[in-house]
């Protein structure tokens, strides 16, 4: 019985919060045009030949590379720059009537300016990576409304690397009573925390979009991992026509569930406002009637969890010292470009953790989407949330100086993610120009450094702030300016002026430091990917934060030349496979005993410099198919005490796992004979895991792999299909590429192709893919419609393969 009526409260509770609140996707149906327009934002303008696209959309992705011209560059993929218009028509629903109507855009890119009815809502939006909204209550009439919005991504240098175009992520519209919980309007933090109980801090500020005071009641509720409400406050207050008052509440939970790493366990304060009347209409003797129905209902997921940071131990997560190994991201997803998708992101976001095993990533160097802190919060994933990665010009346009748009985007972030349990530490820049000239602007570097973690701590005191420093040290001493002096010299002084100590490629000066400087705290901004990744053993381990590599996955832009699309360093390849490079990682610190074969071509050596930091690399092949007569080296990625190493069944010797502290690089020269290389990993004596790669026949059938086999009807849910070319045996085919053609049909769209291949001129918007040693990968989007999605695919002298997808409603 007690099941059945918390159950009928929980559905009661929603159809109340409907009533209240309501938010509403309009990601569907939009026009748009790739030129710069006059006179589009007017409600009669005709956009009949415009293309008919849904969000979230990259404007960009979808051309073919350029070596040049229109803003195409290595700093962008080799994508070309533009400006564009999107537009939309909306009903006017009856139900809005008396109710306060907001339209939210999670990100455009970039410089835009959105139109309702022809009026422009509020100027230019220039930081592309954020969200923002309007209140266009007053512009909507009965009947057809129209939203267009303009942007314009042709400032070459907003950032370094490729960030897309368009409206990339969700829009929303808010429905909400005129008293309602102002926008990121909850603040909570849990001062104190023991085993028996926590204390929940609450700020919570309602806002007065009536044309008269109220008496408004707040109710704020908090609700267990379980769905029990475990403790409850009520407060009530006057404020004025247009006024936004904050209530600070406390309130005790017996017994807390602790937010932990790998482990995402989260509250919910659930905040209803109810508006007992006009005031001051009530006498000091006279008691205001309840009223049974909120005005508002919104509702805030956290975690209980207390960070600590210590000289000596680094970080400590609800007491136990937790060591990040994490890594660095940027905002695109392979072929969908910046289109910010949910299940993009599941899919991004477990490859980084389940599948490399890490337990942190750095949001570099800007506001990401919403869903991704989501995720993080539900995964126990530790976030170093940053706002920029430089200071000036860059995001906000040429010649734009540090000033109030900067601490207004500042403040917008951290309210909007600072409930979050995921995030652990801010980061107000990265590399910027002032560190580098610190010395001749006589520390004005220091001093805009020192306002930003000002303004951050007053926003955000519960949290430490950090900066991630350029490889530079104390008067701009470099490595390739004086290889003596840089090794001799003192740290930069912004270290000095943020609480974590966060360096980019530095940590080779960390021991030293920390003895001279005992008060610092150090973590790894960006640790390099070169050598297979053994920067990871340049430091004592004992006292650090953490790392996180730069970068996490390969990505669009920064790359090194023509014919390179991006950055090809990647643990994780375009399609979020894990390499090789990944595979040597990850057995730095994978719990369960791992063997991973990897083999080294002779023309596989390369090197370049990356911010005055010289990186060599090895290619490594996941393959056993080689000439007759070829002598390699094979070498295994393996965390176990020993491992042994055999070609066709015989011994090629085993291998003991250096001491620890030092790269675990275990090699074996081996001629080359077409059979069966075996890895095999001990423990204590026993064997405790094994990797086989085999030398692959002829092309005989594509294997085909789905993420799922049922989509959801929303028109917003994708599936990832793995194309693999196999010989009669099973084996990839790595040498033998074949080009692959994909039809869709039914309920579904093409939303992108892809292979690992980073070198290739094909398009990633296409209906074609020719795989890269023996993979390919086609993304499909659904329909807002119920069916299915059948998609076949066709590769020269192998059987056409079907593969069936459900698209339902859930």
């Amino acid at each position: 019985m007690k099941r059945k009526t918390l159950s009928l409260l929980i559905a009661l509770a929603a159809v109340v919060a409907a009533q209240a609140r309501e938010k509403i996707n309009i990601n569907l149906g939009w026009k748009f045009i790739r030129e710069a327009i006059e006179g589009a934002q007017a409600p009669e303008y005709n956009d009949a030949k415009w293309q008919t696209v849904d969000l979230p959309h990259d404007a960009a992705v979808h051309h073919e590379f350029q070596k040049k011209g229109d803003g195409a560059s290595s700093r962008v993929g080799f994508l070309p720059l533009g400006r564009g218009w999107y537009r939309r028509h909306i009903a006017y629903d009856k139900a809005w009537q008396g109710k306060r109507v907001i339209i939210e855009f999670e990100g455009v890119y970039r410089d835009a300016r959105v139109y309702v009815n022809g009026v422009d809502c509020g100027g230019r939006n220039p930081n592309g990576y954020l969200d923002f909204e309007y209140d266009i209550t007053d512009m909507l009439r009965d009947g057809d409304n129209v939203v267009a919005v303009s942007y314009d991504n042709t400032y070459r240098v907003s950032s370094r690397w490729y960030n897309g175009e368009g409206i990339n992520r969700d829009v929303w519209l808010h429905v909400v009573d005129p008293v309602h919980v102002a926008r990121y309007g909850t603040y909570i933090t849990t001062p104190k925390i023991s085993a028996d109980r926590a204390l929940v801090a609450i700020e919570t500020s309602v806002l007065n979009r009536r044309r008269d005071s109220v008496l408004c009641r707040l109710v704020t509720d908090i609700v267990d991992p379980q769905g029990r409400v475990v403790a409850s406050r009520e407060a009530v207050a006057p404020f004025a026509a247009g006024e936004t008052f904050t209530f600070r509440q406390e309130l005790s939970v017996g017994a807390p569930q602790l937010w932990e790493v790998g482990r995402g366990v989260l509250y919910k304060a659930v905040s209803r406002v109810y508006v007992e009347g006009r005031y001051p209409q009530f006498s000091h003797n006279s008691q205001p009637s309840h009223s049974s129905q909120p005005s508002d209902v919104y509702e805030t997921p956290f975690g209980i969890r207390d960070i600590e940071f210590t000289p000596e131990q680094g970080l400590l997560v609800n007491g136990k010292r937790t060591y990040i190994n994490g890594v660095c991201l940027h905002t695109d997803l392979g072929p969908l470009g910046t289109a910010s998708f949910r299940a993009a992101w599941d899919r991004r976001l477990e490859a980084i953790t389940r599948d490399m095993g890490c337990n942190g990533i750095r949001l570099s160097h800007n506001a990401y989407p919403k869903y991704v802190l989501d995720w993080a919060d539900r995964h126990g994933v530790l976030v170093v949330d940053e706002f920029f990665d430089k200071w000036e010009e860059s995001y906000y346009g040429p010649k734009a100086k540090m000033g109030d748009l900067h601490l207004r985007d500042i403040r917008t972030q951290m309210e909007r993610d600072r409930n979050h349990p995921s995030v652990f530490l801010w980061s107000v820049g990265n590399e910027v120009y002032q560190q580098i000239q610190a010395d001749k602007t006589r520390n004005g570097g220091v001093n805009m450094l020192k306002m930003l973690v000002d303004h951050t701590r007053k926003i955000d005191p519960s949290r430490k702030i950090t900066y991630s420093q350029y490889p530079n040290r104390y008067g701009d001493t470099r490595k390739k300016k004086d290889v003596k002096a840089f090794l001799a010299s003192e740290p930069h002084q912004f270290e000095y002026y943020s609480d974590i100590v966060s360096t980019n490629y530095l940590e080779n000066f960390w021991d030293e430091d920390h003895k001279k400087y005992p008060q610092l705290m150090f973590m790894a901004g960006e640790l390099a990917v070169g050598d297979l990744g053994y920067d990871y053993f340049n430091y004592d381990h004992s006292y650090p934060i953490g790392h996180f590599y730069w970068g996490g996955t390969d990505y669009i832009g920064e790359s090194f030349g023509w014919p390179s699309k991006g950055w090809t360093r990647g643990l994780i390849d375009f399609t979020n496979r894990v390499k090789p490079l990944g595979q040597s990682v990850r057995s730095f610190y994978w719990p369960e005993p791992m063997v991973k074969i990897v083999t080294r071509p002779a023309s596989g050596q390369g090197s370049l410099v990356w911010n005055d930091l010289k990186m060599t690399w090895t290619k490594l092949e996941e393959h056993w198919n080689y000439r007759p007569g070829d002598t390699l080296t094979v070498q295994v990625m393996s965390n176990c005490d020993e491992t042994e190493l055999t070609l066709n069944g015989r011994s090629l010797g085993r291998k003991r796992l250096p001491a620890a502290g030092t790269p675990p690089e275990l090699t074996w020269r081996v001629a080359y004979a077409e059979g069966e290389l075996k890895a095999i990993g001990y423990r204590n004596g026993a064997k405790v895991a094994d990797d086989v790669i085999r030398t692959a026949g002829k092309p005989a059938r594509l294997v085909v792999s789905a993420s799922t086999d049922t989509l959801c009807a929303d028109g917003l849910d994708l599936a990832y299909i793995d194309y693999t070319v196999v010989d009669k045996d099973g084996n990839v085919c790595p040498v033998n590429d074949v080009k692959i053609s994909f039809d869709v049909k039914g309920c579904g769209t093409n939303a992108g192709v892809a292979n690992a291949d980073m070198l290739s001129n094909e398009p990633w918007q296409a209906d074609s893919r020719t795989t890269y040693q023996g993979r390919a990968q086609l993304i499909v989007r659904s329909k807002a419609t119920e069916g299915s999605i059948t998609v076949r695919a066709k590769a020269k002298g192998q059987k056409a393969v079907d593969t069936v997808i459900r698209v339902a409603k859930r």
